[in-house]
């Protein structure tokens, strides 16, 4: 399986959010999007995580993870569109 970049904007803060199991179980989406993207060959180019806090109340904190393809709009939805059931059932084990 190919590696695919995962880049963090604002470490800091996502490793304090995050806290160890939490950074140990957004590892393991990692893993389920680039083995998802290998085996049906799609063009993952990268996983991009931020830190964001609602600028309307500052109490409010939470992470964004986005992934690229290198692809059209429509097919990029399609990858999407077969991974979010994926990550929904991995969050229900």
């Amino acid at each position: 399986m190919l590696q695919t970049k995962v880049s963090f904007e604002s470490q800091e803060q996502i490793n304090r959010l995050l806290k160890k199991s939490g950074s140990e179980y957004l590892q393991k989406i990692f893993d389920l999007i680039q083995r998802e993207a290998s085996e049906k060959s799609w063009p993952l180019r990268e996983i991009v995580v931020r830190y964001e806090r609602n600028p309307e109340n500052t109490k409010w904190e939470y992470i964004v993870v986005e992934i690229l393809f290198d692809a059209t709009d429509d097919e990029s939805a399609s990858y999407l569109k077969s991974l979010f059931p994926l990550i929904d059932n991995f969050n229900r084990s």
